[in-house]
């Protein structure tokens, strides 16, 4: 339904009125409860429990009001680990965030590219549980000639029918069609879990179809639970972040979105065409995105109009978000604690269970292990991983390893503040190694995923990050302001080093590759004095490289790697290897320096972000003779480095 779908020639007092309130939630994450697994301590921070008293409220002030989450509610944290990896625990009856969306009352939730995570059967499992609607319009079992003709995973889309209470007393059914989208890529990224299981469509095309099938089935009202942002790459078929393409729709009356753990309305969308970051409308339609975690909750309020022949259209909206922890209109903190303690009822099973794994004792370190310089290429996180993940390779894989040829590890920058602040650090003092130590070195449940490279590939594959830091300036900085190393809007996991290489990154030349990892450049690169030991690394030259499963098969700004170049493994999670090796090696001492590093560049200098609790460790950054310049709005340190 479009604005101005009623007869042009309907006068406005043959027309009366009603209101829908939507609120979304979305990429929580199991995020459920104000409860860090990794430090083991209750915080005062965002979850889910925190946004329900702001439901609670909202709800009361607008009868009509709908409930939805945008996807990757399943998978994150220790606790989604514990109840989703195989041989670890298995859920007992329902599963806690199923258990919580019950609880809260949801209305409708799509599923995004993180449920997946666990494999096609865990979802299943986990949905059955359910009070509400699960769709998922564009990842399916298999494709047919048409979206429609498709073989779902859950329903492809749902009709809810609320009565609306009318301005001038009538009551009149209101039916919404719901449609849910996460992007095509889940299906790459995910392979090895998903092979014969999950198809996929670009979520245009399926958007198209199934919006066109509701309005013929009688939806007044569509909207899309899009997991998916507003991306660079939204023209493209099949693109990752398609909002600007699924908004240009005629059929689609609202968005709520996510996927890019970011707030829209909000100032990081400014400059976006046809966006307005203020309004909060993408190509004209009402769109909201709820940031990640619980953190914030989207609201949209629709002032709708029905005329005397029963036909609604959308008059006009008002778009919001407002942080979990809001206030009352009296500036009194809003009082979330009945609403709250419906959540923990439901959830106090699994957190108990999650308490006793991640406090599991598997060694001791004698090194700080921290990630607070790992976007300089001076991580002992990394270091700590590269070690572990080769002796996996090297001892339990099961793999057949050709004689005389090298093992590289790549390991991401995980934990390095970005978009969750600067408490989102690795910092590990010396001491005993638990359980929530392996879940904060290695986040992610991926599976390990060893390669055939070239000497050629390997160096592609680092001028892919060394793209991803921000260039210098022609011309030198004033003494007052500097380049900032990286662009805030990439994430630190996109950042691999290789380990078991010394390598230089010059910034002052131009990239090769954009953050999305295009070619944009046929120079000579930014890599410079690449070796394996003494000698220079050949474009001939034959390596393996350890990596996860998510990155050979294209994540971040990665190509995806052939089954021809890959080397059967026994299957294995990279969190796995890591608390094997602690196990197997209880007492971890000394790592080695770091071989990265950038090109000296005299005179230069640039600023470069990271925790508060950095501050006591920067004489491990001595090199780059660092002077603190106080602290940016969001609270991280902020140094200026010396090139």
């Amino acid at each position: 339904m479009r604005s101005g779908a009623c007869q042009r020639t309907q006068r406005p007092d043959a027309e009366t009125r009603a209101r829908l309130r939507i609120l979304s939630t979305t990429d929580l994450h199991m995020s459920l409860l104000p409860y860090d697994y990794l430090a083991d301590r209750p915080v005062d921070g965002p979850a889910l429990s925190q946004l329900a008293g702001l439901i609670a409220r909202l709800r009361a002030q607008e009868p009509a009001t709908l409930l939805f989450d945008s996807g990757d509610f399943l998978q994150g944290g220790p606790m989604g680990d514990l109840l989703g990896i195989p041989g670890n625990t298995e859920p007992a009856g329902m599963h806690p965030m199923i258990a919580a969306m019950n609880a809260l009352g949801y209305d409708a939730v799509t599923l995004g590219n993180h449920e997946f995570n666990y494999g096609l059967d865990y979802i299943l499992r986990c949905i059955e549980g359910a009070t509400f609607p699960v769709v998922s319009s564009n990842l399916v079992r298999r494709l047919g000639p048409t979206p429609l003709q498709d073989e779902p995973v859950a329903s492809p889309c749902t009709m809810l029918s609320r009565p609306m209470r009318l301005a001038d007393g009538r009551q009149k059914t209101l039916r919404i069609g719901i449609i849910g989208l996460a992007p095509p890529q889940t299906v790459q990224w995910e392979a090895e879990k998903l092979q014969g299981q999950v198809a996929a469509r670009g979520m245009v095309e399926a958007a198209q179809a199934w919006q066109a099938e509701l309005r013929a089935r009688g939806a007044d009202l569509v909207l899309a639970l899009a997991h998916t942002g507003i991306g660079a790459d939204d023209d493209q078929a099949g693109a990752e972040n398609a909002a600007l393409a699924l908004a240009r729709l005629p059929g689609i009356d609202a968005l709520l979105m996510g996927h890019m753990h970011e707030v829209f309305p909000g100032v990081a969308f400014r400059g976006h065409p046809q966006t307005d970051p203020r309004a909060g409308r993408i190509a004209g339609r009402p769109a909201v995105m709820a940031g990640q975690g619980g953190s914030h909750l989207g609201i949209i309020d629709l002032d709708l109009r029905v005329n005397l022949a029963g036909a609604w259209r959308i008059a006009g909206s008002h778009v919001q978000v407002q942080p979990a922890r809001s206030e009352c209109p009296d500036g009194s903190r809003l009082d979330h604690e009945p609403a709250a303690a419906r959540v923990r009822k439901a959830v106090q099973t699994a957190h108990s269970r999650t308490l006793a794994h991640v406090r599991a004792v598997l060694g001791h370190t004698d090194t700080a292990l921290h990630s607070f310089f790992a976007l300089l290429g001076d991580s002992p996180v990394q270091r700590v991983v590269a070690r572990a993940h080769r002796h996996w390779l090297q001892h339990a894989s099961g793999a057949e390893l050709p004689p005389g040829v090298p093992v590289l590890v790549a390991v991401p920058c995980y934990r390095t503040g970005g978009a969750g602040g600067p408490d989102a650090y690795t910092n590990v003092p010396p001491g005993p190694l638990a359980m929530r130590h392996m879940h904060d070195l290695y986040p992610f449940p991926n599976l390990l995923a060893a390669l055939h490279l070239s000497g050629a590939e390997i160096r592609d594959w680092l001028e892919r990050v060394a793209g991803l830091y921000c260039g210098l300036p022609r011309t030198q900085d004033d003494g007052q302001t500097a380049q900032h190393l990286t662009d805030g809007n990439v994430a630190g996991w996109n950042y691999d080093v290789i380990d078991g290489l010394d390598y230089g990154i010059d910034l002052s030349a131009p990239p090769l590759f954009d953050a999305c990892g295009a070619r944009v450049g046929t120079g000579a690169g930014r890599i410079r004095e690449l070796c394996f030991g003494d000698r220079p690394v050949r474009d001939a030259d034959r390596f393996v490289l350890v990596t996860s499963s998510f990155r050979a098969n294209g994540g971040g700004p990665f190509p995806v790697i052939g089954a021809d170049r890959r080397i059967h493994v026994r299957p294995t999670y990279g969190r796995d290897a890591l608390a094997s090796h602690f196990s197997d090696s209880p007492q971890f001492g000394p790592l080695r320096p770091a071989r990265r590093r950038f090109v000296p560049q005299p005179g230069r200098s640039v600023l470069f972000e990271t925790a508060p609790a950095a501050q006591s460790c920067l004489d491990e950054i001595a090199d780059y003779r660092p002077q603190p310049c106080g602290m940016s709005n969001e609270g991280f340190l902020r140094l200026r480095l010396h090139l």
